[in-house]
């Protein structure tokens, strides 16, 4: 990565600003509640949005607050809790 993105990626980072899929994911988990990685995709109708999950984990934006099973695929899954923060999205 160049210096020039680094410190595109760093700024925006400071700023709050998350890409389009995972302010989705960041907003349909504040707006709805907690739920897990499945559930959370169905809920905004993309395949895959739990992809986003452990990034946003990574960045503070998201925790796990526990276990059970999923509505979606009947197994035990973690549940997924947005954890209040000033962002907005990606242009």
């Amino acid at each position: 990565m160049r210096s020039t993105s680094r410190a595109a990626y760093e700024r925006a980072e400071d700023e709050g600003i998350l890409s389009r899929r995972r302010f989705l994911a960041y907003s349909t988990l504040l707006q709805r509640g907690p739920m897990t990685g499945q559930e959370l995709s169905e809920a905004a109708s993309v395949p895959g949005l739990w992809k986003r999950l452990s990034e946003l984990e990574g960045r503070g934006y998201v925790r796990t607050t526990g276990t059970r099973l999923c509505a979606v695929t009947g197994f035990r899954a973690f549940i997924w809790q947005a954890v209040r923060r000033t962002v907005r999205a990606k242009k």
